[in-house]
């Protein structure tokens, strides 16, 4: 926060003072609104062009989507091209906010936002990376992320003419809402899961989160957008693809200030899903208690259930998933991808006990976040495409016949053999068209 911002917010809240005081401690929303907008802590005017260092944020080491390379989520990249786009001005809303490109975060990363007035109160924002290329002119920036940022007051009544959410259909308490979700401790903000056959209703503390708060309420804003939890995806939509991100805000409405401490109720109820299974779409909705006790007033205990406090729509959004294609099951990301350990049955590609084949259009299709795969098998991940499709269908064929993890597999190629130190499978190993195939020749010990 600026010099500035800091005078006037000093003014600000012995005005404010003096406000409870007249009116009994009783609670203004438009306080509360202006007040939360300073507590965001944003400069008057962000800069349009920073870098970002993982060294100075360690957060970011709690988001790594397969378990390898960390990354930017959606919900940062939102944020901080909403940040520059409003120049220091109140933001109401998003719309049409969608992510254009993965934003690894493993290296300091340069970061540019361009602003283009689109007119009344609204604006377009993009945030670009910058690429270096070893070869000359191929370093650029590129974008990731896109938005139309409404700006000004947000209507503190309009909420109410929201209609109202469906009741969840089959409702069943999650025991442990991260169980084999990538995210870890600093993003960690779900207390209680209750989840339905059409959506669900979490309950967040905000105080958890060891995410930048920015703008938007990055922390909350995330942990609504992974609430189709591997569990979740499977009984809302269980024939479709295995892994689900956020992709896109189809809009985004504030009605009032972003609450600064918690609980915070998240509604989410399911929309349905694209004809071609690419995509899911959800509308979510959130709600922070209004019980919050005067400056200076002991707190009173956090809320046991949703329903145990008043509270008030402050935020609700329509959001789109991408869902990805994986052949490793949920139950199994965490031991397979993140430890890199052994699992029987697990495969990247097709093995059925005695013949494992895999072709170019797998690969390119499996390996959506580059590099995940090749941390997984152990091999060079700018390698040409034939020859990673050879190495992952020799290393899955015998990490299944030796029950070893696929990277632990040495492959000798010339000697059509690979193994461990201790065993080693002479093999066959065939193309059929663009497809390998490989199978067992005999063993030796």
């Amino acid at each position: 926060m600026s010099v500035r911002s800091a005078a006037v917010l000093a003014i600000f809240e012995a005005a404010a003072a003096r406000h409870a005081a007249h009116v009994g401690g009783m609670r203004d929303h438009h306080v509360e609104f202006v007040r939360a907008a300073f507590a965001a802590a944003a400069p008057d005017e962000a800069p349009s062009e920073w870098t970002f260092d993982p060294a100075d944020n360690p957060w970011i080491g709690d988001h790594r989507p397969t378990y390898g390379t960390p990354v930017l989520p959606a919900a940062w990249l939102f944020d901080r091209l909403a940040t520059v786009a409003a120049r220091g001005r109140p933001i109401a809303g998003l719309e049409d906010a969608r992510v254009l490109g993965w934003a690894p975060a493993d290296a300091p990363i340069r970061f540019r936002v361009e602003v283009r007035e689109v007119g009344g109160d609204r604006c377009e924002a993009i945030l670009l990376a910058y690429r270096s290329s070893s070869r000359a002119g191929l370093s650029r920036f590129e974008p990731r992320a896109r938005a139309i940022v409404r700006l000004g007051q947000p209507p503190l009544v309009a909420s109410a003419g929201l209609p109202t959410l469906e009741p969840l259909i089959a409702p069943e308490r999650v025991p442990n809402p991260y169980d084999n979700v990538f995210l870890g401790p600093a993003f960690q903000v779900v207390t209680s899961m209750t989840l339905g056959a059409n959506g669900a209703s979490t309950l967040v503390d905000p105080d958890r989160s060891q995410v930048p708060r920015g703008r938007l309420g990055v922390g909350l804003l995330d942990a609504s957008l992974h609430a189709a939890i591997p569990q979740a995806r499977l009984r809302w939509y269980p024939d479709l693809g295995s892994a689900c991100f956020p992709n896109t805000i189809e809009r985004l409405d504030f009605f009032g200030p972003i609450p600064l401490r918690g609980p915070v109720r998240v509604e989410l109820r399911t929309r349905g899903a694209s004809p071609d299974g690419r995509f899911s779409r959800a509308h979510m909705r959130y709600f922070g208690s209004d019980a919050r006790p005067p400056s200076g007033a002991p707190a009173a205990s956090p809320a046991a259930s949703p329903a145990a406090s008043p509270d008030r729509c402050f935020l609700a959004l329509d959001s789109i998933q991408v869902l990805f294609p994986s052949r490793v099951p949920w139950h199994c990301m965490d031991r397979f991808m993140r430890d890199r350990q052994a699992c029987p049955g697990v495969t990247t590609a097709r093995h059925n006990g005695e013949t494992t084949r895999f072709e170019p259009d797998e690969l390119r299709r499996l390996d959506w976040l580059p590099g995940t795969l090749a941390r997984v098998y152990g091999h060079d991940p700018s390698l040409p495409l034939d020859e990673r499709v050879l190495d992952i269908a020799i290393k899955d064929h015998v990490a299944q016949r030796l029950g070893v993890p696929p990277h632990e597999v040495r492959v000798e190629l010339a000697r059509g053999r690979a193994g461990t130190e201790s065993r080693m499978l002479e093999l066959e190993v065939e193309r059929e068209g663009g497809e390998v195939v490989v199978r067992d020749r005999s063993a030796s010990t």
